[in-house]
């Protein structure tokens, strides 16, 4: 099985994976989300804010990006009722 050209050795791959999920499992301890689903939505949103940063720069410029995804994880801190 080959890799990507552009994909990540295992061993950082994995690093990133780790470091993306721990503010999300801090945030599951307190208000109960699912890690997986939480886990993708971050990778969606990511993934979209760049495509629109590639794709638009004129339109949507970085201090916008940053606070969509600053907003983003505001509400994953958010306490949960």
């Amino acid at each position: 099985m080959s890799r990507r050209a552009n994909a990540l050795p295992p061993r950082q791959a994995e690093r990133r994976r780790r470091r993306r999920r721990e503010p999300l499992r801090r945030t599951r301890r307190a208000s109960g989300l699912d890690l997986a689903v939480e886990t993708r939505r971050l990778s969606a949103l990511l993934d979209g804010l760049t495509l629109q940063a590639v794709q638009h720069p004129d339109l949507v410029g970085p201090d916008e990006l940053r606070a969509v995804l600053h907003r983003h994880l505001d509400t994953l801190a958010a306490p949960r009722p």
